[in-house]
């Protein structure tokens, strides 16, 4: 596998005319939703979609795509689930992605309360219906704090 992307990656290389370096970064911070849509930002997507642009309604379509196949394949996996958890950027602040993401999932056990889940402002929230098998919750990130604490345990006491 890593010949075959290692020579794929030169070949692009080739075919562009372009330096591996230029190839590393159109692929690692021009492409996904900034290759589609023409920025990485999903609130921006989200806007632009919200006023028709087609090429935003496809970024956001192929990402809920990617998230909904994600969870439905760790869905499998997992013999037990305790709760689907939206954190990031992303997670904490785009309900039409939670929405989108959960939508139709019920046999596998993601019950979003539509109302709970456009009322989230900050902090912990749990977002799935009361008759809900899998708890949903919104959880935001402190990766200062865990840099902190990480940074802590490292030191001997």
């Amino acid at each position: 596998m890593a010949i075959w992307i290692q020579g794929s990656f030169f070949f692009w290389c080739e075919q562009l005319g372009a330096t591996p370096e230029e190839v590393f970064e159109w692929l690692n911070r021009s492409s996904g939703l900034k290759g589609i849509a023409g920025t990485n930002d999903m609130r921006d997507v989200l806007d632009r979609a919200a006023r028709g642009q087609p090429e935003a309604h496809l970024a956001f379509d192929m990402y809920v795509h990617r998230l909904r196949h994600y969870m439905g394949a760790y869905r499998a996996l997992l013999p037990k689930l305790d709760a689907l958890v939206f954190t990031g950027g992303i997670g904490e602040h785009a309900m039409q992605v939670r929405a989108a993401a959960c939508q139709d999932l019920h046999h596998l056990g993601f019950c979003l309360d539509e109302k709970a889940n456009t009322s989230v402002t900050q902090g912990i929230a749990e977002i799935q219906r009361a008759d809900a098998d899998i708890r949903i919750m919104v959880i935001p990130t402190d990766e200062e704090a865990e840099i902190a604490q990480q940074t802590l345990d490292l030191i001997p006491h």
